[in-house]
């Protein structure tokens, strides 16, 4: 069934300029994996949360383009007018782009080995760091399959060293990089 927001207030004209984003950080995993939690993995289990926006002039319906809750900001801008505000990162959810490429990352703790994982349409490349054993998941799938797909993963890993790559060399995700490290040494 639908879901149906409203202002709490029980007048239309306020309902009509009101906009609602809920969201969530991450997913769970409810036996998924033999695991429970959002223990230290990229799977679409954990990465692949409810993003659900209503808003005036907003057509109901499913985006299948990836986007991130880097997009949020933008979004919210745009709905409310505000110009001028260039948002780090993230782009506004009105102009979807089914061909974007959306790099994740984790960076390891203790037992833990960093992974990263890359979302391209409907795939999902995860791989563990520092052996970089990758396999290739149907993000959308109800239930999520994953495997090594040596084939489908050739394209996708290349996708993968050149985000990778660029965000690496980012002066600013350096600096963040620098200070998280610090933090929790």
């Amino acid at each position: 069934s639908p879901v149906v927001a409203s202002s709490g207030t029980g007048r239309p004209e306020v309902a009509a300029r009101t906009v609602v984003v809920i969201f969530a950080d991450h997913g769970e995993y409810l036996g998924e994996r033999g695991r429970l939690g959002h223990d230290y993995s990229l799977y679409p289990e954990v990465v692949r949360v409810p993003l659900i926006v209503r808003a005036p002039g907003v057509p109901v319906g499913v985006e299948a383009a990836p986007v991130t809750l880097l997009d949020v900001l933008p979004t919210v801008l745009e709905l409310a007018g505000v110009s001028g505000v260039e948002p780090r990162g993230g782009r506004s959810l009105l102009s979807p782009d089914p061909d974007r490429v959306i790099l994740l990352e984790m960076r390891g703790s203790g037992p833990y080995p960093e992974r990263v994982a890359l979302l391209h349409g409907g795939a999902l490349l995860h791989c563990a760091e520092p052996e970089r054993a990758c396999e290739v998941c149907e993000a959308w799938a109800q239930p999520p399959t994953c495997r090594v797909d040596p084939a489908r993963q050739a394209p996708l890993r290349a996708r993968l060293d050149a985000a990778l790559e660029a965000y690496r060399n980012d002066a600013r995700q350096a600096a963040r990089r620098a200070a998280f490290q610090a933090w929790t040494a």
